[in-house]
């Protein structure tokens, strides 16, 4: 019996070990952001466009290379076709082509010259997949910046319900005092309908707090494709953001050099004139050579099989201008978006500027929200000990209580609002 006892004592040991050990387990920003990259179906979206492109490119170059092609066939006429002729006034008919027959035949031809129509489609092919590659790096920057709003706004929620319960925790205790005064006929009773007003609004303070938890979990859920219900257990941001000591300049100019976004508009620009120089091309002429064999099955014909080569050229002289134009356009294209990087550069350079100001001001707002909560716990403690010996009123203690919550709040948010400014530095930076 006693070995029962101890064996089910142990597996209860066991069981709460491992509950302990799994409910500890929680996740950090970087853990968030790999799930996120491997579940998030935009991103897949992204990387099969850019094999599409490489798919591409891979089609223009084969144009470059020989071509091979096969033909077979069999044709059954009416009747047998002849020649008519005329023999010393005498008309004659002279067979020359059976009413069936049999053909094969297979080619090989290949590009001598199509005026850099080739050379050009392959560049312009070229830089639509660097452009596609480049866009997936974007994309993840972008969904790890949205990642890490949605994780610090749980680590904020949570933060806030936790005051929210300190809140109601201490406004109990003040109303416990109250009613405890009260009863010996010490204060009034609007002292104590006052406490358990403020009682009230602080418990729908707290449920509203609850709600922000649950909200801001699904939100973060939903990015990492999980289950909008599934448990959330975040570590807290260490952030440390020494790169904001970094002259704004030196900043600008290290965002410039490595944003993404600037390259993926240098290769769209590449890809417009290396399109409009390709179409251009269709004006100078095209040369190709060919060579093959044909056998065609006819019993009239010496040679019913014979090997063949030949150049052949063509030139468009003239279509209205539909090339040139169609070249212009490309031209303008190219043109409109060197437009564009000058706004996105003047862009970044705005969001560089931005975020190094916030972190910056964050940075001095932590420091200051921190030593007030120290100031406003002591203030409390000494106001609700004054109260109770009969030397303040009951608002005072409200009154202590609500800047003690109120610095609390201050603090947390321009913790977070640092966490988050740091975070958006390192993404104007293009390093998130």
């Amino acid at each position: 019996m006693k070995n029962i006892i101890n064996i089910q004592i142990i597996l209860l040991i066991i069981i709460f070990t491992f509950s302990v050990a799994w409910e500890a387990k929680s996740e950090t920003l970087d853990d968030a952001w790999q799930r996120a990259l491997k579940a998030n179906r935009g991103l897949k979206s992204v990387k099969i466009q850019s094999e599409a492109a490489e798919s591409i490119l891979n089609v223009v170059k084969s144009s470059r290379i020989p071509r091979f092609d096969a033909n077979a066939g069999y044709t059954m006429l009416d009747k047998e076709q002849a020649l008519a002729a005329n023999l010393f006034g005498q008309k004659a008919e002279v067979p020359m082509m059976p009413n069936d027959s049999f053909s094969y035949g297979f080619t090989a031809s290949v590009p001598l010259f199509t005026g850099g129509q080739i050379k050009e489609s392959i560049n312009a092919a070229n830089a639509m997949l660097d452009a596609s590659k480049t866009q997936i790096t974007i994309y993840e920057q972008n969904l790890k910046m949205e990642v890490a709003k949605a994780y610090v706004s749980v680590l904020r929620a949570q933060r806030m319900l936790n005051q929210a319960k300190s809140h109601v925790n201490n406004l109990e205790a003040h109303a416990y005092d109250v009613e405890g005064l009260f009863e010996q006929g010490m204060v009034i009773v609007s002292d104590k309908l006052s406490a358990q007003v403020a009682l009230a609004d602080a418990r729908q303070r707290e449920l509203l707090a609850e709600n922000a938890v649950d909200i801001t979990k699904a939100a973060y859920n939903k990015l990492l494709m999980q289950s909008l219900d599934n448990e959330v257990v975040l570590d807290e941001i260490d952030c440390d953001c020494e790169i904001a000591g970094k002259p704004l300049e030196e900043l600008t100019e290290s965002a410039l050099n490595t944003r993404k976004e600037l390259k993926a508009i240098d290769e769209s620009i590449k890809t417009a004139m290396a399109q409009s120089k390709a179409v251009g091309g269709g004006k100078l002429p095209q040369i190709g050579l060919a060579g093959g064999y044909a056998y065609q099955e006819n019993d009239y014909q010496t040679e019913e099989g014979k090997w063949f080569i030949g150049v052949q050229a063509n030139i468009n002289l003239f279509d209205g201008g539909g090339i040139r134009h169609k070249s212009i356009a490309l031209k303008q294209k190219a043109f409109a978006i060197k437009e564009q990087r000058l706004d996105t550069v003047s862009l970044i350079a705005l969001q560089v500027r931005q975020a190094w100001l916030n972190v910056n001001e964050t940075m001095k707002r932590v420091k200051v929200t921190e030593e007030a909560i120290e100031m406003s716990e002591e203030n409390l403690k000494v106001t609700r000990d004054r109260y109770k010996n009969g030397f303040c009123s009951h608002t005072e203690v409200l009154d202590a209580e609500t800047l003690r919550i109120n610095s609390q709040t201050s603090a947390a948010n321009a913790f977070y609002d640092y966490v988050l400014a740091s975070l958006t530095l390192l993404y104007t930076l293009g390093t998130l």
